[in-house]
């Protein structure tokens, strides 16, 4: 928005210099500003006043008086100068900077190959930042363990990093990115039996360049490079084949911005955190803090079909909570635990006395802040393939219908196995994941590039649990200490305040050219 308007301002100040330089010129030759050299063409074709014709010329130093030219500017170009600018500063998409991009998505077309799906699975899990100062980095890390198309069992890692520039005016994106694949492949013949196996290590090097697209929120980078593959294979025979082999690599993907970035927003002009404390028989104690998107609630009977949220809704044990794309939520319990879902999320609530919360992840990422829970507080988390405790931790859960994987921030918590009953304590900087056949080993990951996209919203959470419960009550608003922190309704954000800072100055200085041009009637 920044960009824009200085670039409208360079505009508006070549405009009003140019009329100020005709109205100097006219000044010098006494003729009427904005009209000097219609005025001086049309100066020897004046018709005589009536009844006073004469074809002698004038009288030496004495100017013949020309009929008086309207004054004043041109009403046509500055209507449409300033209606134009209207439209540009309010309609137009700013080029933006300071945002977080999720989900990415590339055709990877009807039959995909094995590397592809790895990149669609990476993509679709980055976290890419483009800060104030235009600096851009984006990074993913995926654990997997899987049936390929072939029916052979895959496991390995996924890494991507990025980083570069952001030029704001010119909305170009460029630098340098990262991929590495390393993954193990066994085809069991029959158990314990290994007829093949083999292990691949890919590196993606090379550049991004991108930048918005006119459609709102969606972000476009291109990626050029060189792919290297290093593998080996042993066959059922006992034949050994290996390769090392490069190829270029091109890839076109779309980012989205992430909406749960602008959930900031909303909280500071709209407070929502209440919470009450003597909860109905079946009440889970869980109140949004706030939403955006779509986001429906599903009752456990099914009495009736979803409804969207609501403020101080009621969430009861066994509700479904559910986002749509481009929708995200902050539900939080009323010993303190909070968690927002991303877009394209499910939980299920359970009931949750005194002290602890239950929720049940069935689709989709959640991000868990307990931070600010009761020293006797705890929270579980029951997903499809295991089951996740802890207590004062920040971490990531992810469930995707196959895979069960969590992600500690910081803090640490115990992961259970529903295959294998198996459990496992995961501290800060570890992931691990879970599925039909057990669960994987522990794995280090970036946490503060995870965390980086969460950074806005977890520090709102800070304010919302601090301010939440108070001497185990349930404030209906924020304390005065509290208040300070969250701007008022009333308060405009930055861009809009420039935005009407330069129109009120462009008005002014019409209003001062107007008046000027009336007193020389």
């Amino acid at each position: 928005m920044n960009s824009k308007i200085n670039y409208l301002r360079d505009i508006m100040r070549k405009k009003f210099a140019t009329l100020l330089l005709r109205q100097a010129r006219s000044e010098m030759s006494g003729q009427s500003p904005g009209h000097f050299g219609r005025a001086l063409s049309e100066q020897r074709s004046i018709p005589r006043p009536l009844g006073r014709e004469s074809t002698s010329l004038p009288a030496k130093g004495r100017a013949e008086r020309v009929p008086p030219i309207p004054r004043g500017l041109p009403r046509g170009p500055l209507l449409a100068t300033l209606l134009g600018f209207f439209i540009v500063c309010v309609f137009a998409k700013p080029v933006q900077a300071g945002v977080v991009l999720t989900g990415g998505e590339f055709d990877i077309g009807t039959d995909p190959s094995v590397n592809q799906l790895y990149n669609q699975m990476l993509f679709r899990d980055t976290v890419f930042e483009i800060d104030d100062l235009g600096r851009a980095k984006g990074s993913a890390n995926v654990v997997f363990a899987d049936l390929d198309l072939n029916g052979a069992l895959r496991s390995g890692t996924l890494t991507l990093n990025l980083e570069g520039n952001y030029d704001a005016k010119k909305n170009s994106l460029s630098g340098k990115f990262t991929v590495k694949h390393t993954d193990s492949m066994a085809d069991e013949a029959a158990p314990p039996v290994v007829s093949s196996y083999g292990n691949n290590d890919y590196t993606f090097n090379g550049t991004i360049s991108g930048g918005w697209l006119s459609k709102d929120s969606v972000f476009e980078i291109f990626f050029d490079g060189t792919a290297h593959q290093v593998g080996n294979y042993w066959n059922s025979n006992g034949k050994k084949d290996e390769w090392d082999t490069s190829e270029k690599w091109h890839n076109k993907v779309v980012f989205r911005e992430d909406f749960c970035d602008s959930l900031t927003a909303q909280i500071e002009k709209e407070p929502r955190w209440r919470f009450i404390q003597t909860a109905q028989a079946k009440d889970s104690g869980a109140r949004f803090v706030a939403f955006s998107g779509e986001v429906l609630v599903t009752p456990k009977n099914k009495l009736y079909d979803e409804r969207p949220a609501e403020d101080d809704m009621v969430l009861e044990e066994g509700d479904e909570i559910a986002t749509g794309g481009d929708s995200c939520a902050m539900i939080s319990y009323a010993d303190g635990s909070t968690f927002i879902m991303r877009a394209r999320s499910k939980v299920v609530l359970g009931y949750a006395p005194e002290r602890q919360s239950q929720l049940r992840l069935v689709a989709g990422n959640i991000f868990v802040n307990l931070k600010h829970i009761y020293e006797t507080g705890h929270l579980e988390v029951t997903m499809n393939q295991a089951i996740a405790g802890t207590k004062g931790t920040t971490f990531i859960a992810s469930e995707d219908g196959t895979n069960s994987t969590l992600k500690v921030i910081e803090g640490l918590m115990y992961f259970r196995s529903l295959a294998t009953d198996q459990e496992i304590n995961v501290g800060s900087g570890e992931m691990v994941l879970a599925n039909s056949s057990g669960m994987t080993e522990k794995n280090a990951f970036d946490t503060e590039a995870e965390s980086s996209s969460w950074k806005k919203i977890q520090d709102n959470l800070t304010i919302i649990n601090t301010g939440s419960v108070v001497d185990g009550e349930s404030p209906t608003e924020l304390s005065s200490k509290d208040a300070k922190s969250v701007p008022s309704e009333a308060e405009e954000p930055k861009s809009k305040a420039i935005f009407f800072i330069i129109i009120l100055l462009f008005l002014a200085v019409l209003g001062f050219l107007g008046i000027k041009f009336a007193k020389r009637k």
